[in-house]
Parts: structure tokens; sequence; C-alpha cells
């Protein structure tokens, strides 16, 4: 468990929320900061502009690259992206997005949640942590299963649906607990940023340890820079079998 995770300090907490960007950038990879600015600033209101609210397909596979090269480079997942149906990408998106619709200002609870995951993970290559990663789009109340957010809260690398409405509970009572102090209320979508932050800077300082040990979808040291060693390689193919 990281010595983040185990505070309760909001200070500690903003700090780490405050080096988000730096940390990104700190990773050397030149396209991961116009990616995640995308996925943070941009694809959110785009997806609220559009009636109904969907994803489309170029999205889905922006946000497939967004997110491998955040964390873990699995090519093959992101070849299951290029060659996803447009129609479907947008008929899945739009059943997932209407089932959160009713809960659009307050925390969506997780049997929505869970219905809205089994809608997205109909798509080829589209697993629990990414279909995660496109409700967060859409709905800031459910956070992105990462790696560092995964091993930080729950020691675990599971990406079940299980796990993602596991790690949603408790990044949600994280974040009620430091908004009890009265500073300002946190968000889990904060909270996901702020352990991601102090994993890969930690990493990159070489403090190490298990909940610094990958990027945003897993893999060592090596991994989280942007390193093509053959056992990140051999894990990679790994991966593909079984999407995220």
């Amino acid at each position: 468990m990281s010595s983040l995770w185990a505070s309760s300090d909001a200070a500690q907490w903003q700090e780490a929320l405050d080096g988000y960007w730096q940390a990104v950038e700190g990773l050397g990879k030149p396209r991961l900061s116009e990616l995640d600015r995308w996925f943070h600033e941009q694809l959110p209101g785009d997806l609220q502009g559009r009636q109904p609210p969907h994803l489309t397909q170029p999205e889905l596979v922006k946000l497939v690259d967004w997110k491998l090269t955040r964390g873990k480079s699995r090519p093959r997942l992101l070849a299951f992206a290029k060659e996803a149906a447009p129609a479907a990408v947008q008929a899945a998106s739009t059943a997932a997005f209407d089932l959160l619709a009713p809960h659009r200002g307050r925390e969506a609870p997780p049997a929505a949640v869970k219905e809205a995951l089994a809608a997205l993970t109909v798509l080829k290559g589209v697993g629990p942590a990414t279909a995660s990663a496109v409700l967060e789009a859409y709905e800031p109340s459910i956070p992105f299963s990462s790696d560092q957010a995964m091993l930080a809260a729950l020691d675990s690398k599971d990406y079940t649906v299980a796990k993602v409405l596991e790690l949603m509970a408790a990044l949600r009572a994280k974040a009620k607990q430091l908004s009890e102090g009265g500073g300002r209320q946190w968000t889990s979508r904060e909270l996901e940023m702020a352990l991601y932050a102090a994993t890969v800077s930690s990493a990159a300082s070489g403090g190490g340890g298990k909940a610094a040990s990958g990027g945003g979808g897993g893999g060592g040291k090596a991994a989280s820079v942007g390193g093509g060693n053959a056992a990140a390689s051999a894990a990679g193919a790994k991966g593909a079998k079984r999407k995220r």
C-alpha cells in the first residue's frame, strides 16, 4: 500500500495532485501530455455536446491510445479499437451513458455503473478498466481503474467488474474522508490522478515499491517510462489476450 493512500492529510494529497502534469511530462513520452489533456479537458465536453451523448470510434481509438501510452503498451488492444465498427461503438456508449444519465450531478450507484460497464464491454478488446475510462469521461464520479489506483487502494491488478466497483467505492470513501476537513470537496477522479502522479514520481526518483511498479496499464519501471525490454514485450503480448 502506498504511503499516499494511507494518508488522511489533504495537503499531502493536494501536493501530489498539483504535481500531476509535471509527473506526466517527466515520463518522457512526447504524445502523453497531449493525449492526457485531451482525455481530461476536451473529451468530457465533446461527449456532453452530442445528443444523445456517445463516444465515436475515432475517440475510442484515441482513448485506448491514451490508456496504453499512460501505462503499458498492448498493441493488439489498440488494433481492436481501430477495427471496431463505428455504429457498434456509438450504440454501446449511448447505452452505457443512458444508464448513468439519471444520476448525473451525483454519485452514480454501483448497480448503474455495473450495467454501464457491461454495455461497453460487449466491444471487442474493451475490458472493465478501459470501460471505466470511458465512463469517467462521461461521469467524473466514476474513476478510471489505473494500475496505480488499483495497487494503492486494493493491492490488486485484478481487472474484473467486481474490482472496478470495489476501487470506485474505496476512492469515493477516501474522497469523503479528505473532504471532511472543510477545505474543499475531493473527487475520486482527482484521487486517481494524485495516486498516478505520486507513483510515477516515486519510480522516477528511484523510490520503487510495488505500487510504483507501473504506468496506467501495468508493467515495471522500464515500461512506465516507455522501455521496450523483452519482458515488457512478452507481458504485453500476454495481456492482449485478456481485455482490460
